[in-house]
């Protein structure tokens, strides 16, 4: 949760209040009544037992994924000692604003004052919930992912088979017709606050379809490129040409397939097969 550290009061335009300081007291408290809240929607979905639970847990595909999911599985000491923190964009923690709850973290930083910390915190909350560069394959088989930092037991990596690591990806792909990224308060889109909240529409550059020079262009929205999203999410630059590091732009969009091959086999990119089509079907 990446959440505004105040309040704003209605008015022309809305006063923004800051919020006190978390204490150490406020942090445990908040951080029981997640882990009482978490509990219960795991207990509610059958995923965890709880007390009053009489019934067995989620036994169709989707809830054994889940339970895979969420144990330790198999852990080993192999592998380098790995640092607590070998990110250089994680924030580490600042202070002594932590709270433990039957293994229930919560760590609360100080205000990010700095527009770079909180686009950079913003960037790691959007990153993926694993990276590709800490997965490797042993000689046996068995697929092996470099944990961040050691357990309490010393051990520095999780082995796995590969239907244990297939399970516990598809226990990420969120459900369907289900937003991944969710906005609340007066940052929702219902908020009659919103438009005096978030930043203002700017205008592009040049001259809008249909307008004179001495004519205002209409506002659009703010739109951030694809390739300049990459960069900033996962430090890709997609626009550097990997032979003289030079940057690479859009020449032109070829919509017709039969061009699109023709231009492709003419420099090399891939060899097509007029003749291919799809899977076959299977029978119902």
């Amino acid at each position: 949760l990446l959440i505004v550290d105040g309040g704003f009061r209605p008015g022309e335009p809305p006063t923004f209040h800051a919020a006190p300081p978390l204490t150490k007291q406020d942090l445990e408290e908040l951080c029981a009544r997640m882990e009482r809240a978490l509990v219960g929607i795991l207990g509610r979905y059958k995923l965890i037992r709880t007390d009053d639970d009489t019934g067995g847990v989620a036994t169709d595909a989707l809830g054994a994924c889940l339970l895979g999911a969420m144990s330790a599985g198999q852990r080993e000491k192999r592998g380098p000692a790995l640092a607590l923190a070998d990110e250089d964009d994680v924030e580490t923690p600042r202070g002594k604003q932590v709270a433990s709850v039957d293994g229930l973290n919560l760590y609360a930083s100080g205000v990010m004052a700095d527009r770079a910390d909180l686009e950079r915190t913003a960037r790691y909350l959007l990153r993926p919930p694993f990276a590709l560069g800490r997965f490797a394959q042993r000689p046996d088989g068995l697929i092996t992912y470099r944990m961040k930092k050691p357990d309490r037991r010393g051990n520095t990596v999780l082995v796995l088979d590969a239907m244990a690591l297939m399970a516990r990806l598809a226990a990420l792909i969120p459900a369907p017709r289900r937003q991944t990224h969710r906005l609340f308060g007066v940052l929702g889109p219902a908020s009659m606050l919103r438009r005096h909240i978030v930043p203002v529409p700017t205008h592009r550059q040049g001259r809008a379809e249909g307008h004179s020079h001495d004519e205002q262009p209409p506002a659009y929205k703010q739109r951030i490129p694809w390739a300049e999203l990459l960069r900033r999410t996962f430090d890709v630059d997609a626009l550097e040409c990997p032979r003289c590091g030079g940057r690479l732009r859009v020449v032109t969009v070829v919509k017709d397939p039969a061009e699109a091959r023709r231009y492709a086999s003419h420099m090399g990119l891939c060899e097509t097969d007029r003749h291919a089509r799809g899977p076959p079907e299977l029978a119902a």
